[in-house]
């Protein structure tokens, strides 16, 4: 009897121990537990000395505005723009070969025709930064020893290229014309021109000479050869400015048939005077 009570106490006793083991283990690991948790979290170790103030994100977003704010005004202030051309350099009354030779360096060559003009230019590059028309421009100038000019840019079907009439008082001047090329990057490669020099104050844009008194004029000069006329070129009035010869002066552009095979005549007569300025074939043999 006293053996089986023996068993017993021992047996609560061992349970007692378990029980305050087991106690003392939970309390360890929920200690440790915690200490790890605060270790991850800095802002809740300090967090009564590192409290944000309420207006904290106010202040930081003005200064973040304010500090874009003067970014995008330097930049706007200091950056070139992309956009913005180059401002194209000024002929101020130099020839075309000083001024492409100085302000364009290059391999420039001039083809001149059999007046010493300049009829074509190329084996330079003027940068694609530029505007054509500007280009244009100060080219024409420098031809023209700065008189009186007009450029119309006309359209082209080819992207390469600029193609520019050349006008007084808004009318065309016969052949007078001025052609960029490009390339693929947009610098202008080469110059095709034939302007002409004239006063262009001074044409007289009132003809003397109606159309149909003109072609009573071919009439006369051709007689039973005579067998039609009519424009070739698309303005209301026939008119365009005749400058090829001195003086410079307003004409009639007419294509002429005559009776012989393939005798077709361009024949340019002065608007003023009745004068036949040009008689040109326009058959090619």
């Amino acid at each position: 009897m006293e053996n089986r009570i023996r068993n017993i106490l021992v047996f609560a006793i061992a349970i007692c121990i378990i029980f305050v083991a087991i106690q003392w283990n939970r309390k360890q690991t929920t200690s440790h537990n915690n200490s790890i948790f605060k270790l991850n979290d800095p802002y809740e170790e300090g967090r009564d000395s590192q409290k944000v103030p309420e207006n904290h994100n106010v202040e930081m977003s003005q200064k973040n505005n304010k500090s874009k704010t003067e970014s995008d005004n330097t930049q706007g202030t200091n950056a070139p723009s992309r956009n913005i051309a180059s401002e194209v350099p000024k002929s101020n009354g130099r020839s075309l070969r000083k001024y492409l030779h100085q302000e364009f360096p290059g391999d420039w060559h001039f083809q001149e025709d059999d007046n010493g003009i300049v009829f074509r230019v190329l084996g330079g590059n003027i940068p694609g930064s530029y505007k054509p028309d500007d280009i244009a421009k100060e080219i024409a100038k420098s031809i023209l020893d700065n008189q009186e000019f007009e450029l119309v840019l006309k359209p082209s079907k080819n992207l390469d290229q600029k193609y520019y009439k050349q006008q007084c008082k808004g009318h065309d001047v016969f052949k007078g014309q001025l052609q960029l090329f490009t390339s693929t990057d947009g610098q202008i490669t080469m110059i095709n021109t034939d302007l002409f020099k004239f006063s262009c104050k001074d044409i007289k844009l009132d003809p003397e000479l109606l159309f149909p008194d003109a072609i009573e004029i071919l009439k006369s000069h051709y007689g039973n050869r005579f067998v039609k006329a009519k424009s070739f070129i698309k303005s209301e009035n026939q008119l365009m400015i005749w400058a090829a010869t001195e003086p410079a002066q307003i004409a009639y552009f007419i294509h002429l048939t005559l009776d012989s095979p393939n005798d077709f005549r361009e024949i340019i007569i002065s608007a003023i005077h009745g004068e036949i300025l040009a008689d040109n074939d326009l058959i090619v043999y």
